[in-house]
């Protein structure tokens, strides 16, 4: 990767700011494209698709809970026994469509409902053992996955992938 000169429209030879690497195919930036865009193109071109394609790695290969029930076992055990009603609230899914979701996995024995301690009129959700090797299975087979794929990068590499994602995370825009 590197810096190359280009021509101005005079014909006299200025730096061309864009970050090429000859490993790629031929990058060919719009007229005028500024050094952002160029960036915001390239990543939709390569990180978008190396994003999309571990996912469905993971999807391919992971046990029969689906994504978002998966998603849900893992808040249940984040939220310490949460009701119903507080899972919706923290995963901003509708109550609605987290009892659709929560029945197939209680039916499935991964979860359970279990009586509130403080109020007897409340339920809490509950993951059961089954429940918990099931997220064990998925955490090690995702860490099996991201393993494969950044094995191509040495330890410096991989360092400074982490401080990159740990800075773009830092100045993230907070969500609810």
């Amino acid at each position: 990767m590197g810096v190359e000169l280009a021509e101005s429209s005079e014909g006299a030879p200025v730096e061309d700011r864009r970050v090429t690497d000859p490993s790629l195919p031929d990058q060919v930036p719009a007229e005028n494209e500024s050094a952002l865009d160029q960036f915001l193109r390239e990543l939709d071109e390569q990180v978008i698709p190396l994003g999309r394609n571990m996912f469905r790695e993971f999807n391919r290969t992971a046990s029969s809970v689906t994504a978002s029930s998966l998603h849900l076992m893992k808040m249940i055990t984040l939220l310490e026994h949460p009701t119903a009603k507080e899972l919706a609230k923290h995963t901003l899914i509708s109550d609605a469509a987290t009892s659709q979701l929560l029945v197939p996995l209680m039916r499935e024995g991964l979860i359970s409902r279990e009586r509130s301690d403080r109020d007897r009129r409340v339920f809490n959700l509950v993951l059961t053992e089954k429940g918990l090797r099931v997220i064990e299975e998925n955490r090690l087979l995702r860490r099996q996955i991201l393993a494969g794929h950044f094995s191509c990068l040495d330890t410096r590499e991989r360092g400074e992938f982490l401080r990159l994602v740990r800075k773009l995370r830092k100045h993230a825009p907070a969500t609810s």
